[in-house]
C-alpha cells in the first residue's frame, strides 16, 4: 500500500528509485533543521507521492532535484504538514528547493477542528494551501465570509465529508466563503442551518465563485430579499465550475434564484448537480440555476423540487423553469444545455414558464432534456405567457415542456403535455417544433 517511510532521520536521501503504490510514495516524519529530505531522479506514482509531516524545525529544507516524475491520483504531488495535533497554523517556514522540478506543486495542510481553527487557517493561507476539516463545526452569526473581492480565497478547502452548520446573517455576500479565486477549490462539505441576507449573492457555501466547487451538499435554508441567490453558490463567475453538488433546502429570493446556483456567467460549468428543495422568487427562478448568461455547459442536472415564480410581464431575462429560469446571450459554439431532467412542479403567475428553461435567448446547443413535471401558469386578461418572435412577427404564446424561446433561430422542441393554464389567454398560439397553430 505505501512506499518508503522515514522517521527521526536528520537527512534522508532517495535517488534513482521507482515507486508505484496505492498510498503514499515517500513519507518523512521530520523534527530536525537542515535538509530533511532530498529526492533526486525518482519516479513515484502514488495517491500522495511525497508527504512530509511533523515539521517542527525552524530551518527545514526539502529538496527535489534532477529528473523526478511524480504522478498522483489526487491533485497534490507534494504535501507538507506541520502536524496532526488539531492546531491550525500558518504555512511552514521551511524552504522548498524545486531544482529542475518546474511542474511540481507544494501544498501545506492545516487540520481544522473548530471555528477558531478555521478562521486562523483561512486567513493566514496562501495560494495552494490545503485546509482539511476533521470535525463537524458551527459558524455563528458573527462569522465573516472568507475571501474578499480584493483578496479572494486561493487555497483548497476539503470538508472531508464533515458538516458545517450555518447560523449567519448579514447584508450582501453572506455565505461561508465570500470570494473564491480561480485557483481556489472547495470540496466534500455538507452545510446545515440557515443563512439570512438583505442584499445580493447570498448562498450556503460560496457567495462569488471564480474557482471550483465539487461534491458539496447544502441543507441550509437560504433567505434573501435580493438577487443572485443560490443554495450552494450565489454568483458563479466567468469560467467558474460546480460539479456533483446538491441542494435539498428551501431557497427564497427576489430575482435570479436557483436551487444550486443563482447566476452563472460566461464559460462557467454546472454539471451533475441536483435540487430537491423548493425554490421561490420573482423572476429568473430555476430548480438548478436561476439565470445562465453565456454559460458554457449546463449538463446532467436534475430537479425534483417545486419552483415558484411571479413573472407577470414579458422581459427578455425573466423566466421560470424546472432547470434554468432564464438562459440568455447564448452562442451555440460555446453554450450547451443537455441531458437535464425536471420532475418538479413549475408554477408561475404569468409569462415565460418552461419545464426545462423558462425563457431562452440566443443560439444554444440544446439536447436530450426531459420534463416530467407539471407546469401551472396563472394568467389574467392582461398578461401573457411568452412573447415570441416568429416568422417576422411577435406573438404571445404558450410553449410547453422543454423551453420558451424569444429567438426565431432556436428550434422549439418538446411535446405539449402536463400543462394547466388558468384565466384568459389573449391572442395566444401554440408553437411546437417551430410550427405555429392558432387556437
Amino acid at each position: 500500500k505505501n512506499g518508503l517511510s522515514f522517521k527521526n532521520i536528520k537527512n534522508a536521501i532517495v535517488t534513482n528509485s521507482d515507486i508505484n503504490v496505492a498510498g503514499y510514495g515517500i513519507r518523512f516524519d521530520g523534527t530536525y533543521d537542515g535538509y530533511a529530505l532530498n529526492v533526486k531522479d525518482c519516479n513515484v506514482e502514488a495517491f500522495q507521492p511525497v508527504v512530509v509531516r511533523y515539521m517542527t524545525g525552524k530551518d527545514n529544507v526539502y529538496k527535489f532535484e534532477g529528473n523526478n516524475t511524480f504522478t498522483t491520483t489526487e491533485k497534490y504531488q507534494i504535501v507538507i504538514t506541520k502536524g496532526d495535533d488539531g492546531a491550525a497554523y500558518e504555512a511552514p517556514t521551511g524552504t522548498y528547493e524545486l531544482i529542475g522540478a518546474e511542474n511540481f506543486t507544494v501544498y501545506p495542510i492545516a487540520i481544522v477542528r473548530t471555528e477558531e481553527d478555521l478562521v486562523h487557517s483561512l486567513n493566514s493561507s496562501e495560494k495552494g494551501f490545503i485546509v482539511r476539516l476533521v470535525n463537524d463545526i458551527t459558524l455563528t452569526e458573527n462569522w465573516v465570509p472568507v475571501g474578499t473581492e480584493g483578496n479572494p480565497w486561493t487555497g483548497v478547502f476539503d470538508g472531508n465529508d464533515h458538516t458545517i452548520t450555518l447560523d449567519i446573517e448579514g447584508a450582501d455576500h453572506v455565505a461561508a466563503f465570500g470570494y473564491l479565486a480561480k485557483s481556489g477549490e472547495i470540496k466534500n462539505v455538507v452545510l446545515e442551518g440557515s443563512v439570512s441576507a438583505t442584499a445580493a449573492k447570498a448562498a450556503g457555501l460560496v457567495s462569488t465563485c471564480y474557482g471550483t466547487v465539487r461534491n458539496c451538499v447544502n441543507n441550509a435554508t437560504i433567505t434573501s430579499t435580493s438577487d443572485e441567490i443560490g443554495g450552494v453558490v450565489g454568483y458563479l463567475c466567468i469560467d467558474g465550475t460546480i460539479y456533483n453538488s446538491k441542494n435539498t433546502a428551501t431557497i427564497t429570493g427576489n430575482n435570479r434564484v436557483g436551487g444550486v446556483v443563482g447566476y452563472a456567467g460566461g464559460g462557467s460549468v454546472v454539471d451533475n448537480c441536483e435540487n430537491t428543495g423548493n425554490i421561490a422568487g420573482r423572476a429568473s427562478i430555476g430548480g438548478v440555476l436561476g439565470i445562465a448568461s453565456k454559460t458554457g455547459e449546463v449538463t446532467n442536472n436534475k430537479n425534483s423540487g417545486n419552483i415558484k415564480g411571479n413573472v407577470t410581464k414579458f422581459n427578455s431575462n425573466t423566466g421560470v423553469g424546472g432547470i434554468i429560469g432564464s438562459a440568455v446571450e447564448g452562442d451555440k459554439q460555446y453554450c450547451k444545455i443537455s441531458e437535464n431532467i425536471n420532475n418538479g412542479k413549475v408554477e408561475n403567475d404569468g409569462v415565460c414558464t418552461g419545464g426545462i428553461v423558462g425563457i431562452l435567448r440566443g443560439t444554444w446547443t440544446f439536447n436530450n432534456c426531459i420534463n416530467n413535471g407539471e407546469i401551472i401558469v396563472l394568467l389574467s386578461s392582461d398578461t401573457y405567457w411568452a412573447k415570441i418572435l416568429y416568422d417576422g412577427k411577435y406573438y404571445y404564446a404558450v410553449i410547453k415542456d422543454v423551453f420558451m424561446s424569444a429567438d426565431p433561430n432556436v428550434a422549439l422542441s418538446g411535446a405539449l403535455q402536463n400543462i394547466k393554464i388558468y384565466g384568459d389567454v389573449k391572442d395566444a398560439i401554440w408553437l411546437d417544433n417551430g410550427k405555429s397553430v392558432e387556437i
